[in-house]
């Protein structure tokens, strides 16, 4: 048991890390959302509220919770961008980390129930780091500097445990759905291999396609499921500094290819990353009793100094129960478009499935979003107000060898 905790515990340093990268990833996700919120989140855009919210009687807590929903004008949603900003930076910063980081948690949940056609894995992510965040020792979660004391300042908590655990689960789920694709696209012998499609969308992937080959890009097909499934066990399990970090710098180099790779992921790649951050640094064994003592050989804390923390104790394991129970019986997500239900709340909150980039695509996918303005002309919104074009993109055609 000591040996468990040993390895789970967390360092006070890598907990700043922690909590400085998940504050960026904040600030870059609410400045990336503030460029959309006229078109996707204020009653002038193509999703007003009345067309993707129940109403008041039928969903009265989803209705309460969604504060984004209050009101459909643009400087309302601007404002709350605003306060979003403010707590994440006050967040990053160690300024009321708890209180920054209970509002930032707030917000994000009410933006992704204004439209849960737009809940992505991401949204899942920042969920998840948040609660996380939130019930880590305030002790930790309030430290400022990573300095030497801090590198040397050890917790085992529950929250470090679920983060142990959710790492796991990320990863073996995500793994698992690429060796168990219905269409082999994963394994060596497959017909079109995954990465052949993947590696299509940015140059950095094309030049990485074109040097590998189709035979090698079978041959990483399945090391890239092998390296998510056993990367994060085999560093939980490592007591060596350098073999964990190595480790870890495995799991972060896998989620930069990707955000090279691939269009429209770096923020994903950095909330993937945001997770391996707090198993930077292992314990010692010869640092078990420094970690729980103090010099003088007294504890450090007195009893009744930490009832917040112990409500974040008990807060975590609920959730970790509540999500168990909750994927054990097959809950879905939110999903994606219509109406949401009054019941997107809990599946907001306990959705846990990761399983994502599983098969290859055998076709090409465009997207067009039509939109009248008030000059009465149609323009197309993801091509910056363009004229609408229904034909195949031609960089889509040429990157895919004009298949349809």
């Amino acid at each position: 048991m000591a040996l468990a905790f040993r390895r789970l515990g967390l360092s006070s340093r890598s907990v700043v890390m922690y909590r400085r990268a998940l504050a960026l990833l904040l600030v870059l996700d609410t400045l990336d959302r503030m460029r959309t919120l006229r078109f996707l989140y204020s009653d002038e855009g193509s999703l007003p509220r009345w067309a993707v919210l129940p109403p008041l009687a039928e969903a009265p807590l989803l209705r309460l919770v969604c504060v984004h929903g209050w009101s459909g004008w643009l400087g309302w949603q601007r404002a709350l961008s605003a306060v979003q900003l403010a707590c994440a930076l006050g967040f990053g910063f160690g300024f009321a980390p708890r209180a920054c980081g209970l509002s930032a948690w707030l917000l994000h949940v009410s933006v992704s129930l204004r439209n849960p056609s737009l809940i992505y894995i991401l949204d899942r992510y920042i969920h998840v780091l948040l609660v996380c965040a939130l019930c880590l020792p305030f002790k930790q979660l309030a430290e400022v500097t990573a300095g030497e004391r801090a590198r040397t300042c050890f917790v085992c908590s529950p929250a470090s445990l679920m983060m142990a655990v959710q790492l796991v689960a990320i990863y073996a789920d995500a793994g698992l759905g690429k060796l168990r694709d219905p269409e082999g696209a994963w394994q060596l012998d497959a017909q079109v291999p995954a990465l052949d499609t993947y590696l299509r969308h940015t140059p950095a992937g094309a030049l990485v396609r074109q040097l590998l080959g189709v035979r090698l890009l079978r041959l990483a097909g399945p090391l890239t499921a092998y390296t998510e499934l056993l990367a994060a066990p085999l560093m939980l399990c490592c007591g060596e500094a350098r073999s964990r970090r190595l480790l870890v710098l495995v799991g972060c180099a896998l989620h930069a290819a990707i955000a090279l790779c691939m269009r429209n992921t770096a923020l994903l790649s950095l909330a993937a990353v945001t997770l391996w951050l707090p198993f930077w640094d292992v314990q010692p064994p010869q640092a078990g009793a420094r970690a729980k003592r103090g010099s003088d050989g007294t504890s450090r804390d007195a009893p009744g100094a930490h009832r917040a923390d112990a409500c974040a104790h008990v807060l975590v394991v609920a959730f970790a129960l509540a999500v168990g129970l909750y994927q054990a019986h097959g809950g879905q997500g939110p999903g994606c478009g219509g109406r949401v239900g009054s019941a997107a709340v809990h599946r907001l909150l306990l959705h846990n499935r990761w399983n994502v980039f599983t098969g290859a695509e055998g076709y090409v996918v465009w997207e067009i979003a039509p939109a009248r303005l008030r000059n009465g002309s149609v323009v197309d919104l993801w091509r910056g107000g363009g004229r609408i074009a229904w034909e195949v993109p031609y960089e889509a055609a040429e990157r895919h060898s004009g298949a349809t």
